[in-house]
Parts: structure tokens; sequence; C-alpha cells
């Protein structure tokens, strides 16, 4: 990651740990790319702290309670950034936005 950064022109914060991703004012947009364990670890505390999220492993929010927390946060939180599915090869790959 710190060589990718090197040849940037805008050059990333690179977080050491998830914590300070959460507690940044400066994030807006938290991107998962990591396992359906880090969904589960760590999409609702993104969510608590205000930030939108794009969810790569998309096979965590088979998960009905999971899911349900996520829908609600997003509505009483009043994210405007639809929650995008980027791993669903469906067509309707949004499963939860603000109503």
């Amino acid at each position: 990651m710190r060589e990718i950064t090197k040849v940037l022109s805008c050059k990333p914060r690179v977080a050491k740990t998830f914590s300070e991703i959460v507690e940044c004012e400066d994030v807006d947009l938290v991107i998962e790319a990591a396992s359906q364990e880090a969904v589960r670890q760590y999409a609702v505390r993104t969510l608590e702290a205000g930030k939108d999220l794009v969810v790569m492993s998309v096979g965590a929010l088979v998960d009905a309670r999971l899911r349900r927390i996520c829908n609600f946060l997003l509505m009483i939180l009043g994210h405007l950034l639809k929650l995008r599915l980027e791993g669903s090869s469906s067509p309707q790959s949004t499963l939860f936005q603000q109503q």
C-alpha cells in the first residue's frame, strides 16, 4: 500500500487501526474490500460513525440481522448514499438505502 501511495499526486492517509478511520472527520466513505468477517466486524461501527459504506464482500449481508441493523442505521442517521453491493451479480444489487 505504501508503494502505491508514493506515486499518487493526492496522497491518501494510511490508517494503522480501524478506530483511526472512524474517528477521522475527513473520512466520508469507507470501502470494505477484505472479507465477510470484516463486514460483520466493522459495518455497524462505520455507519454509527456517520460514514458511508461500500461493501464488496456482499455475502455477509445474507445475515438478516446484520442487514436489518445496517438498514436501521442508514435510516436514522440520514445517509444519502445507497449502500452499493459491488460484488453482487444481481441487477438489484442495492439491498438497502434511506427511505
